[in-house]
């Protein structure tokens, strides 16, 4: 397995997404 700093950076996007997301998901709950 080599590590592509493209993909990285690509993961690094997707996992503040979904940080995103589940933030805004906790905040309709409330």
């Amino acid at each position: 397995i080599h590590t592509n700093p493209n993909l990285k950076l690509v993961s690094r996007i997707a996992l503040k997404k979904e940080k995103e997301n589940k933030l805004r998901e906790s905040r309709e709950k409330m």
